[in-house]
């Protein structure tokens, strides 16, 4: 059991509005029914308080999907993983942003 985290990459023109909703799947990999999905505040490592961005983070076998709470123009935030289980899976990783409004203001 470990932490994994990582920083979503993200770069547009224009805001993503709230209930927007990121989803990244790992291949292959099961994450494992202990582990747990936290979004924390960070520019360049995680921090340890809770971002405000996200309001919903869920987890299911090799995907994480989050849910945004307010419209972002940057990412200021981490995902991160607790009790995932060791690096098992294959195949690539991928991210989708689904459900989504863009607005150029």
């Amino acid at each position: 059991m470990g932490r994994f985290y990582f920083k979503p990459a993200f770069s547009a023109p224009a805001t993503v509005w709230p209930t927007s909703k990121f989803e990244w799947s790992f291949g292959s990999h099961a994450f494992g029914s202990e582990a747990t999905c936290q979004v924390v505040k960070g520019t360049t490592t995680p921090g340890t308080v809770m971002s405000d961005a996200v309001s919903i983070c869920e987890l299911s076998a090799a995907k994480i999907k989050v849910t945004l709470a307010k419209a972002i123009t940057s990412v200021d935030f981490f995902v991160v993983l607790n009790r995932a289980s060791a690096w098992a899976g294959a195949g690539a990783i991928s991210a989708t942003l689904s459900s989504y409004a863009l607005a150029d203001i």
